[in-house]
C-alpha cells in the first residue's frame, strides 16, 4: 500500500519496519513472558494475515516503475535480489563466526538455563534474535512483492513457513539448536530452490 502511495524508499522502510515490529512482539512474548515459540509465531502469522486481508482485501499492483526494477533488475549481471541474499548472508556470517555475539547465540540453543547461569543475557539474545528475523522478513516480503510487481491478497507467501522449515533442517539445523552453521542452511536454501526450479 505504501508503494503505491508514498513510492519505493517510503515503502521499503515501512515494509522493514512492520517485520520488526512483529518480531520485537514475538521477542518480548517468548523471549520475556516465556510463552511457546511456535504457539506465538504461527499465532502471529494467523493475526497478520488476517490484518493483511482486512486492510488490502483486493490484490494490489501497478506499483510505480522503479519498484519493479527493485524486484527484476540487476548490476553487472547480478540480481538486486541476489546482491541482497548476500548481503543478509554476509552479515550472518560475520555476526555467527567472529561476533560474540554468534558464540552466546550458539551457547543459548545447547543450553539457555546454563548460558544464563554464566552471565549471557538469555531474554536480550532472545528479543534481539527475534527482531533481527522480523526485519529480515520485513525486507524478504517487500523484495517478493517488488519481484512479483504486486502484492496478492491472502496468498503471497502461504505455505514459505514449511519450505523455510524444510531448508533450516536440510542445512543441519535441529529444532532444539545448539548446532548448524549459516553456509548449510544456504545450502538448504539452494537445494529447495534448484529443486522448485526443476
Amino acid at each position: 500500500m505504501t508503494f503505491l502511495s508514498a513510492g519505493i524508499i517510503p515503502g521499503l522502510i515501512v515494509g522493514i519496519l512492520v517485520g520488526t515490529v512483529i518480531g520485537a512482539i514475538n521477542g518480548v512474548l517468548i523471549g520475556w513472558l516465556n510463552l511457546s515459540p511456535l504457539v506465538v509465531t504461527l499465532g502471529m502469522l494467523a493475526a497478520t494475515r488476517g490484518v493483511a486481508q482486512f486492510l488490502a482485501p483486493d490484490s494490489l499492483y501497478g506499483f510505480p516503475a522503479d519498484v519493479n526494477v527493485l524486484g527484476n533488475g540487476s548490476v553487472l549481471g547480478v540480481s538486486y535480489l541476489g546482491i541482497a541474499a548476500l548481503l543478509v548472508i554476509g552479515i550472518a556470517l560475520v555476526a555467527m563466526n567472529r561476533l560474540p555475539i554468534g558464540r552466546r547465540i550458539v551457547a543459548i540453543g545447547v543450553n539457555s538455563r546454563a548460558s544464563y547461569l554464566v552471565g549471557i543475557p538469555v531474554k536480550r539474545i532472545s528479543v534481539l534474535l527475534y527482531i533481527v528475523v522480523g526485519l529480515a522478513a520485513g525486507l524478504a516480503g517487500v523484495l517478493q512483492v517488488a519481484r512479483l510487481d504486486s502484492a496478492p491478497s491472502g496468498t503471497l507467501g502461504v505455505g514459505f513457513e514449511v519450505t523455510v522449515l524444510t531448508a533450516v533442517l536440510l542445512g543441519g539445523i535441529p529444532f532444539n539448536g545448539g548446532r548448524g552453521s549459516v553456509l548449510r542452511v544456504v545450502l538448504g536454501v539452494w537445494l529447495i530452490a534448484v529443486l522448485k526450479t526443476g
